[in-house]
Protein backbone atom coordinates (compact mmCIF):
# COMPACT_ATOMS: atom_id res chain seq x y z
CA UNK A 1 0.00 0.00 0.00
CA UNK A 2 1.27 3.46 -0.85
CA UNK A 3 0.17 6.70 0.74
CA UNK A 4 -2.09 8.80 -1.48
CA UNK A 5 -0.77 12.16 -2.63
CA UNK A 6 -3.01 13.86 -0.12
CA UNK A 7 -3.22 14.83 3.52
CA UNK A 8 -5.03 12.31 5.70
CA UNK A 9 -6.62 13.73 8.85
CA UNK A 10 -7.47 11.10 11.45
CA UNK A 11 -9.26 11.30 14.76
CA UNK A 12 -7.62 11.07 18.18
CA UNK A 13 -5.10 8.29 18.77
CA UNK A 14 -7.03 5.94 21.07
CA UNK A 15 -3.92 4.19 22.37
CA UNK A 16 -3.41 7.31 24.50
CA UNK A 17 -5.35 6.49 27.68
CA UNK A 18 -5.91 2.81 26.87
CA UNK A 19 -4.50 -0.11 28.84
CA UNK A 20 -1.52 -1.96 27.39
CA UNK A 21 -0.50 -5.52 28.14
CA UNK A 22 1.26 -8.32 26.34
CA UNK A 23 3.51 -11.34 26.40
CA UNK A 24 6.95 -9.80 27.07
CA UNK A 25 8.88 -6.55 27.10
CA UNK A 26 6.75 -5.00 29.84
CA UNK A 27 9.50 -2.54 30.79
CA UNK A 28 9.32 -0.94 27.32
CA UNK A 29 5.59 -1.27 26.57
CA UNK A 30 4.79 2.38 27.33
CA UNK A 31 7.05 3.33 24.43
CA UNK A 32 4.15 2.36 22.14
CA UNK A 33 2.47 5.69 22.98
CA UNK A 34 5.27 8.00 24.12
CA UNK A 35 5.14 9.83 20.72
CA UNK A 36 8.86 9.16 20.19
CA UNK A 37 9.68 7.34 16.97
CA UNK A 38 13.03 5.94 18.12
CA UNK A 39 11.98 4.49 21.48
CA UNK A 40 10.40 1.07 20.94
CA UNK A 41 8.48 -1.66 22.68
CA UNK A 42 10.72 -4.70 22.30
CA UNK A 43 10.13 -8.37 23.05
CA UNK A 44 12.43 -10.44 25.22
CA UNK A 45 13.77 -13.73 23.90
CA UNK A 46 11.67 -13.77 20.72
CA UNK A 47 12.30 -15.80 17.58
CA UNK A 48 10.32 -16.62 14.45
CA UNK A 49 8.92 -19.63 16.31
CA UNK A 50 7.61 -17.49 19.19
CA UNK A 51 4.71 -15.09 18.67
CA UNK A 52 4.61 -11.83 20.61
CA UNK A 53 1.33 -10.15 21.59
CA UNK A 54 0.36 -6.59 22.45
CA UNK A 55 -3.15 -5.99 23.82
CA UNK A 56 -4.93 -2.62 23.83
CA UNK A 57 -8.22 -2.08 25.69
CA UNK A 58 -10.26 1.13 25.90
CA UNK A 59 -11.54 2.76 29.11
CA UNK A 60 -13.93 5.66 29.65
CA UNK A 61 -13.41 8.55 32.09
CA UNK A 62 -14.97 6.51 34.92
CA UNK A 63 -12.50 3.67 34.45
CA UNK A 64 -14.95 1.25 32.80
CA UNK A 65 -14.25 -0.75 29.67
CA UNK A 66 -15.74 1.00 26.66
CA UNK A 67 -15.72 1.07 22.86
CA UNK A 68 -14.32 3.66 20.46
CA UNK A 69 -14.52 3.67 16.67
CA UNK A 70 -11.30 3.36 14.67
CA UNK A 71 -10.56 2.25 11.13
CA UNK A 72 -6.80 2.83 10.82
CA UNK A 73 -3.96 1.02 12.60
CA UNK A 74 -0.66 2.85 12.29
CA UNK A 75 2.62 1.13 13.18
CA UNK A 76 5.77 3.24 13.12
CA UNK A 77 9.34 1.95 13.32
CA UNK A 78 8.61 -1.77 13.37
CA UNK A 79 10.52 -4.77 12.07
CA UNK A 80 7.37 -6.90 11.78
CA UNK A 81 6.91 -9.01 8.67
CA UNK A 82 3.82 -11.08 9.42
CA UNK A 83 1.16 -9.76 11.82
CA UNK A 84 -2.16 -11.15 13.02
CA UNK A 85 -4.67 -8.47 14.09
CA UNK A 86 -7.78 -9.24 16.15
CA UNK A 87 -10.34 -6.58 17.10
CA UNK A 88 -12.61 -7.53 20.06
CA UNK A 89 -16.07 -6.66 18.87
CA UNK A 90 -18.78 -6.48 21.51
CA UNK A 91 -20.63 -9.75 22.03
CA UNK A 92 -20.08 -10.89 18.44
CA UNK A 93 -17.08 -12.85 17.12
CA UNK A 94 -13.96 -10.68 16.84
CA UNK A 95 -12.60 -9.35 13.57
CA UNK A 96 -9.36 -11.09 12.59
CA UNK A 97 -7.00 -10.33 9.72
CA UNK A 98 -3.53 -11.43 8.74
CA UNK A 99 -1.15 -8.75 7.48
CA UNK A 100 1.87 -9.29 5.27
CA UNK A 101 3.85 -6.09 5.90
CA UNK A 102 5.85 -6.57 2.71
CA UNK A 103 2.68 -6.18 0.64
CA UNK A 104 1.70 -2.98 2.48
CA UNK A 105 5.03 -1.21 2.59
CA UNK A 106 7.69 -3.02 0.58
CA UNK A 107 9.36 -3.75 3.93
CA UNK A 108 9.25 -0.17 5.18
CA UNK A 109 9.43 0.23 8.98
CA UNK A 110 6.15 2.23 8.88
CA UNK A 111 2.75 0.70 8.10
CA UNK A 112 -0.75 2.18 7.76
CA UNK A 113 -3.38 -0.59 7.88
CA UNK A 114 -7.07 0.05 7.08
CA UNK A 115 -9.77 -1.95 8.86
CA UNK A 116 -12.20 -3.56 6.38
CA UNK A 117 -15.13 -1.38 5.30
CA UNK A 118 -18.51 -2.42 6.63
CA UNK A 119 -17.53 -2.99 10.23
CA UNK A 120 -19.73 -1.31 12.84
CA UNK A 121 -16.94 0.63 14.55
CA UNK A 122 -19.06 1.58 17.57
CA UNK A 123 -18.45 -1.88 19.09
CA UNK A 124 -14.64 -1.88 18.86
CA UNK A 125 -13.16 -2.55 22.30
CA UNK A 126 -9.46 -2.38 21.39
CA UNK A 127 -7.01 -4.46 19.40
CA UNK A 128 -4.86 -7.57 19.86
CA UNK A 129 -1.69 -7.38 17.80
CA UNK A 130 0.37 -10.53 17.32
CA UNK A 131 3.76 -10.26 15.61
CA UNK A 132 4.62 -13.65 14.15
CA UNK A 133 7.80 -13.06 12.16
CA UNK A 134 10.30 -10.25 11.57
CA UNK A 135 11.79 -8.83 8.38
CA UNK A 136 15.16 -10.20 9.44
CA UNK A 137 14.71 -13.74 10.72
CA UNK A 138 14.68 -14.34 14.49
CA UNK A 139 15.15 -10.73 15.59
CA UNK A 140 13.59 -9.39 18.75
CA UNK A 141 10.20 -7.99 17.68
CA UNK A 142 9.64 -4.26 18.16
CA UNK A 143 7.27 -1.34 17.46
CA UNK A 144 8.11 2.32 17.98
CA UNK A 145 4.58 3.76 17.95
CA UNK A 146 1.09 2.26 17.76
CA UNK A 147 -1.83 4.51 16.83
CA UNK A 148 -5.51 3.55 16.52
CA UNK A 149 -7.46 6.28 14.72
CA UNK A 150 -10.62 6.92 12.75
CA UNK A 151 -10.25 8.41 9.27
CA UNK A 152 -11.98 11.77 9.07
CA UNK A 153 -10.90 13.35 5.83
CA UNK A 154 -8.53 12.97 2.91
CA UNK A 155 -7.65 16.33 1.37
CA UNK A 156 -6.44 16.50 -2.20
CA UNK A 157 -6.61 20.28 -1.96
CA UNK A 158 -3.59 22.49 -2.63
CA UNK A 159 -1.80 22.52 0.69
CA UNK A 160 1.09 24.43 2.19
CA UNK A 161 2.65 23.79 5.58
CA UNK A 162 4.74 26.44 7.28
CA UNK A 163 6.54 24.51 9.97
CA UNK A 164 7.59 26.38 13.09
CA UNK A 165 8.48 24.01 15.90
CA UNK A 166 8.29 25.22 19.48
CA UNK A 167 10.38 24.28 22.50
CA UNK A 168 10.75 24.60 26.24
CA UNK A 169 14.21 26.09 26.32
CA UNK A 170 16.19 29.11 27.42
CA UNK A 171 19.52 30.45 28.62
CA UNK A 172 20.95 32.28 31.60
CA UNK A 173 24.26 33.60 32.91
CA UNK A 174 25.86 32.28 36.09
CA UNK A 175 27.36 34.60 38.69
CA UNK A 176 30.77 34.07 37.07
CA UNK A 177 29.45 35.27 33.71
CA UNK A 178 29.31 31.82 32.07
CA UNK A 179 26.41 31.38 29.63
CA UNK A 180 24.24 28.30 30.26
CA UNK A 181 21.98 27.02 27.51
CA UNK A 182 19.21 24.47 28.26
CA UNK A 183 16.43 22.71 26.36
CA UNK A 184 13.88 20.26 27.74
CA UNK A 185 11.99 19.42 24.54
CA UNK A 186 11.20 20.49 21.01
CA UNK A 187 7.79 19.81 19.48
CA UNK A 188 6.33 19.88 15.99
CA UNK A 189 4.08 22.81 15.09
CA UNK A 190 3.13 25.35 12.46
CA UNK A 191 0.43 26.61 10.09
CA UNK A 192 -1.31 24.31 7.63
CA UNK A 193 -3.08 26.17 4.80
CA UNK A 194 -5.45 24.30 2.48
CA UNK A 195 -6.80 25.83 -0.73
CA UNK A 196 -9.69 24.71 -2.96
CA UNK A 197 -11.47 22.93 -0.11
CA UNK A 198 -15.01 21.89 -0.97
CA UNK A 199 -18.04 22.67 1.18
CA UNK A 200 -18.32 19.02 2.23
CA UNK A 201 -14.65 18.87 3.24
CA UNK A 202 -14.93 22.15 5.12
CA UNK A 203 -18.00 20.93 7.03
CA UNK A 204 -16.28 17.63 7.92
CA UNK A 205 -13.21 19.47 9.16
CA UNK A 206 -15.23 21.84 11.36
CA UNK A 207 -17.28 18.94 12.76
CA UNK A 208 -14.06 17.12 13.65
CA UNK A 209 -12.64 20.26 15.27
CA UNK A 210 -15.69 20.42 17.52
CA UNK A 211 -15.55 16.69 18.35
CA UNK A 212 -11.85 15.97 18.91
CA UNK A 213 -9.24 17.57 21.14
CA UNK A 214 -6.41 15.97 19.15
CA UNK A 215 -5.89 14.73 15.61
CA UNK A 216 -3.37 12.56 13.81
CA UNK A 217 -2.01 14.04 10.58
CA UNK A 218 -0.54 11.72 7.94
CA UNK A 219 1.29 13.89 5.47
CA UNK A 220 1.76 13.51 1.72
CA UNK A 221 3.39 10.64 -0.12
CA UNK A 222 6.56 12.67 -0.68
CA UNK A 223 7.00 12.61 3.09
CA UNK A 224 7.88 9.49 5.00
CA UNK A 225 5.00 7.94 6.91
CA UNK A 226 7.12 8.58 10.00
CA UNK A 227 6.21 12.26 9.45
CA UNK A 228 2.94 11.57 11.26
CA UNK A 229 2.01 13.65 14.29
CA UNK A 230 -0.53 13.76 17.09
CA UNK A 231 -1.53 17.42 17.13
CA UNK A 232 -4.04 19.83 18.59
CA UNK A 233 -5.64 22.57 16.51
CA UNK A 234 -4.91 25.30 19.04
CA UNK A 235 -7.28 27.97 17.73
CA UNK A 236 -10.41 27.91 15.59
CA UNK A 237 -9.67 27.41 11.88
CA UNK A 238 -9.55 30.58 9.81
CA UNK A 239 -11.21 30.48 6.42
CA UNK A 240 -11.73 32.52 3.27
CA UNK A 241 -14.61 31.67 0.92
CA UNK A 242 -14.24 32.28 -2.82
CA UNK A 243 -17.71 33.14 -4.13
CA UNK A 244 -16.63 32.55 -7.72
CA UNK A 245 -15.22 29.04 -7.29
CA UNK A 246 -17.43 28.13 -4.29
CA UNK A 247 -14.28 26.79 -2.58
CA UNK A 248 -12.56 27.61 0.70
CA UNK A 249 -9.07 28.42 1.89
CA UNK A 250 -8.63 27.17 5.45
CA UNK A 251 -5.67 27.62 7.81
CA UNK A 252 -5.04 25.47 10.89
CA UNK A 253 -2.58 26.33 13.64
CA UNK A 254 -1.31 23.04 15.05
CA UNK A 255 0.92 21.94 17.92
CA UNK A 256 2.14 18.45 18.71
CA UNK A 257 0.59 16.70 21.71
Amino acid sequence: MTMPDALQILGDNRVIGATLSGTSGSSTRENLRDLKYDTVWESVGASDTKNEYTYVRFFDAAGNYTCYPFDRILLLNTNALRIEITVPYGATPPISMGIDCGIYTNLSPDILIPIPIGVDESYMQGVDLMIKTTQTANEEKYIGELKLCKHILTLNALTQFQRQDYALEGNFYTRSGALVRWREFRKFGGSLTMQNVTQAQRDALWAAYELYDFFVFCFFSEYKLSETYDVAIVSPPTEVFNRKTQLYEITLEVKER
